[in-house]
């Protein structure tokens, strides 16, 4: 069975009882936003253990099982951070590959140049040249297209992910702190 765990409501000093009752001797005291481990419920109270390992009973209006908004806010914030280094991580991958594209589009040129350059010492032939010269730009403009859809389309398509992602946390984090926005 997993471990639940209840938490002390806000601005909350509770007494931690040996027994499930008023009357019961005090063991210490519980505090706003501590977590307790829940072990069972009986007459009102909650029977839990301390982060520093101290059991009791906790009169349970005391208590939620809803983390604090601080716990959330900070688990949110920390979601935001990680998807905020992926998307840079993301970026310079997308810088790389856009700096790659521009090389093979220069290689490309200089080909094209290079063919032209050997038409014209070559003067004239019949047509198989005019079909190479097709044939050449064509294979060309696939390579273009191929990297193209490699290095742009997948990153596009996370990059879009992760803003959705981000987004649509921040909506749900909004509407779970009643439309406070973070």
């Amino acid at each position: 069975m997993a471990e639940e765990f209840v938490y002390v409501d806000d601005r909350q000093r509770v007494n931690l009882r040996a027994e499930p009752s008023l009357r019961s001797e005090v063991l210490g005291v519980v505090t706003s936003e501590m977590r307790l481990q829940l072990h069972g419920q009986r007459d009102g109270f909650v029977h839990v253990t301390t982060e520093e390992g101290l059991e009791g009973w906790v009169s349970d209006a005391h208590v939620s099982r809803e983390e604090p908004v601080r716990y959330r806010l900070q688990t949110v914030t920390n979601e935001r951070d990680t998807l905020r280094e992926r998307i840079h991580h993301l970026e310079s991958q997308i810088s790389s590959m856009e700096s790659e594209k521009n090389a093979l589009r220069d290689m490309v040129s200089e080909l094209r140049r290079n063919l032209i350059d050997a038409e014209a010492q070559l003067g004239p032939q019949d047509g198989e040249r005019d079909e190479a010269q097709e044939e050449s730009d064509g294979l060309l403009a696939q390579i273009a297209a191929f990297w193209y859809t490699i290095a742009l389309a997948p990153l596009a398509l996370i990059l879009g992910g992760f803003a959705l992602g981000a987004r649509w946390q921040g909506k749900r984090v909004s509407k779970r702190l009643g439309g406070l926005r973070i």
